[in-house]
Parts: structure tokens; sequence; C-alpha cells
């Protein structure tokens, strides 16, 4: 989703979380939240910010449950292999200089 300036951006996102906490006090699942989002156009590092301040869940457990999710499959299989060549590059990097990635 595109917007004009920053303070759009952030007023999608706060008006977001504020819906999806609504929904989740009504008894919206995680799986339901994260189709919600996924629809209204937020990418998955909002997504997954939304979840973990809506569920209390930690980052990890948040990008699990996003990227897990059916409707971020294709998303996350396109971006799969950067994300397997940035870590191969960050090992080799890591092996060259001695300092860890972690």
């Amino acid at each position: 989703m595109n917007w004009n300036t920053e303070e759009e951006s952030a007023k999608f996102f706060e008006d977001a979380l504020k819906e999806c906490k609504e929904k989740a006090r009504s008894g919206a699942t995680t799986e339901e939240i994260i189709a919600h989002l996924h629809h209204k156009g937020l990418d998955i590092l909002d997504s997954t910010k939304v979840v973990m301040q809506v569920f209390g869940v930690s980052l990890g457990e948040s990008k699990q449950l996003v990227t897990g999710h059916s409707v971020w499959a294709s998303t996350v299989r396109e971006t799969d292999a950067l994300h397997q060549e940035l870590e191969e590059v960050l090992r080799e990097d890591q092996e060259t200089d001695g300092r860890s990635i972690r």
C-alpha cells in the first residue's frame, strides 16, 4: 500500500491496530486477524507488529504466525531464496572476519 506521507502510513497502521484489537476482543482468532490485515493491504512487517500488539506474543511467534498463514504463502515462497542468500552471505562474512551474526 502506498501513502503520500509518513503520517498517512502511521494513521493507517494505528487504525488497523485499533480495528484488530476490537476484533480480537470480539473473539476473532489470530488466523482471522492475519487474513483481515492482508485484505486491508498491510505488509508482512506491519502485520507482524499488529499481531504482536493484539495478542501479546513475541516477535518470533508473531513472525511465525504471520508468515505461516496461507494468505502469505506466495510472498514467503518468493522471498525465501533471498533470505537464504542473505544468510549465506552473512555466514561467509562471519567466517572471513570471525564475528558472530547472531
